[in-house]
């Protein structure tokens, strides 16, 4: 059985991750944390988040 993907808006990240949702989005233009696009939204999914949490916010 195959897990369908949860995505979570710009303002659901933010709450999860503990930030406004101004500062995630200056992170996605900084290319900070990984996103996928829908038109003019960003949508993160908990792989996104997990990783921006267990790198601490760093990606070389």
């Amino acid at each position: 059985m195959v897990k369908e993907m949860t995505f979570y808006s710009t303002k659901q990240a933010a709450e999860i991750l503990h930030i406004s949702p101004e500062v995630l989005t200056r992170k996605c233009r900084n290319k900070d944390i990984t996103y996928k696009r829908s038109g003019r939204k960003y949508l993160f999914s908990d792989k996104d988040i997990n990783d921006f949490i267990i790198t601490g916010g760093k990606y070389d």
